[in-house]
């Protein structure tokens, strides 16, 4: 039996330097506030003091947003012949579908819409899986239409 496990997103590397940029700009932010509090240099002088707290307040947000997309975008998809395993973002649990409670399915571009035989629908979004993921996926509901 073959598992396949989709788990790696590349919206993921995106978020990581969104994060790393936000801490650049924190860390240089906060040295040279520091700088401009306790150097005599004019050069240091030049800029008011609201850019340098610009800056920290902007490294601040942008590592928090990185930091929140990153844990909402966390999830898995496994598959074999007969089961499929997800934890999707935002649901407390994973869940699990074997291919004989699944009663429709509507495959759309980026989304998968999956009623099953207890009245349950979801949509397992695509959005940060690979193209290739995508493609696999995509396959495996193709016998339910």
């Amino acid at each position: 039996m073959q598992h396949h496990r989709l788990k790696t997103t590349k919206i993921n590397h995106c978020f990581f330097l969104v994060s790393v940029v936000g801490n650049f700009l924190l860390v240089f932010s906060f040295l040279y506030f520091f700088k401009y509090l306790f150097s005599d240099d004019p050069a240091y002088q030049e800029l008011h003091p609201f850019i340098y707290v610009l800056g920290i307040l902007s490294g601040i947000a942008l590592y928090i947003y990185a930091t929140y997309k990153v844990h909402e975008s966390k999830f898995f998809i496994r598959f074999d012949h007969d089961t499929l395993e997800y934890y999707l973002p935002g649901k407390d649990n994973k869940g699990m579908i074997h291919k004989s409670e699944i009663e429709s399915v509507d495959i759309h571009h980026f989304f998968i819409n999956v009623r099953t035989n207890q009245s349950d629908s979801i949509r397992i979004s695509l959005d940060h899986l690979l193209y290739k993921d995508i493609l696999r996926i995509k396959d495996w509901f193709q016998s339910f239409k």
